[in-house]
């Protein structure tokens, strides 16, 4: 019986190592915010280790679109909002999102704003390296009207600022649907120079760098 002991000493301590290395690269959170007289802010932050990302709505050919899906009590309405993300070319393709961490806001309009607001989240996103692996992730957020705290506030005002604003047509002067290279394209032009564009459309369809 020692005998057996002292040989699955070495075994036990093998397979805690391995599963400290195969510890998850990401942590997720639902976050509380305030009320600013028609919505109430929660967030969904994701942070990732060191070189880790995940994805846009749009996520290039080689990504992984992010899925939400959010119930609640007292809520009438909601919306999630989507920074501005980067362009990253990988070996699987160009892919189109956020790098080590991002807050996707989420407005919540109550149907009574006297009332508290349950919002409950179901999200799957894809976080890569150089392999990519699912990240299921779950959490609810309870508002009380009569509650001052408001404790990621400035966390979500922050990414807040960085989801670009709708507006009828801003620098885009024209849009048409051409032929370059044989390819099918669309010619895009601005009023203004512009570094980057994000083109979203139809979800089985990717567009390049222009």
């Amino acid at each position: 019986m020692k005998r057996r002991d002292l040989l699955l000493q070495p075994l036990g301590l093998a397979l805690a190592n391995s599963v400290k290395a195969a510890e998850q690269p990401w942590t997720a959170r639902l976050l509380r915010g305030g009320f600013d007289t028609i919505q109430w802010w929660s967030g969904l932050l994701i942070s990732m280790q060191p070189g880790w990302k995940t994805y846009w709505r749009v996520p290039g050919d080689g990504g992984i679109a992010p899925a939400f899906e959010l119930t609640g009590v007292n809520v009438a309405r909601h919306r999630v909002h989507y920074p501005a993300p980067r362009r990253f070319v990988t070996p699987s393709g160009t892919v189109i999102g956020y790098k080590e961490e991002v807050v996707f806001p989420i407005a919540v309009v109550p149907q009574n704003p006297d009332q508290p607001v349950t919002l409950q989240l179901k999200s799957f996103f894809g976080v890569c390296e150089d392999v990519c692996i699912p990240a299921p992730f779950a959490s609810k957020v309870i508002f009380h009207p009569a509650a001052s705290s408001a404790p990621d506030q400035n966390l979500i005002s922050e990414w807040q600022s960085k989801v670009p604003p709708i507006v009828d047509q801003g620098p885009v002067t024209e849009v048409r649907a051409i032929s370059h290279n044989g390819q099918p394209a669309v010619l895009i032009k601005t009023s203004v120079r512009v570094n980057d564009m994000f083109v979203e459309g139809n979800p089985a369809h990717y567009f390049e760098a222009p």
